[in-house]
């Protein structure tokens, strides 16, 4: 019994080492990923302007892949508009 009982402390005490390396590889991890996020942090901003450009040329993209804003008219259009007016 007593035999037993000193297996499973040796048994539990194994499985805490394991444990706390996993932890302490964990941490690494995350330490890794914060001094990545702080190096994306030293970027220097951009100015509003820029923000605004890009801004809106995302916008155009988007308004004109949903067919929201029409860029251009085909010839076929323009003559069409022209019947209609004439009648």
């Amino acid at each position: 019994m007593v035999d037993r009982v000193f297996y499973n402390l040796e048994e539990l005490e194994s499985e805490a080492r394991l444990a706390v390396q996993e932890v302490e590889q964990l941490t690494s991890e995350v330490d890794d990923l914060l001094k990545s996020w702080k190096s994306l942090m030293d970027i220097p901003p951009t100015t509003n302007d820029e923000l605004s450009e890009v801004y809106v040329g995302c916008m155009m993209n988007y308004m004109v892949s949903e067919k929201l804003l029409f860029v251009g008219r085909d010839s076929e259009d323009e003559s069409s508009d022209t019947t209609r007016e004439s009648d």
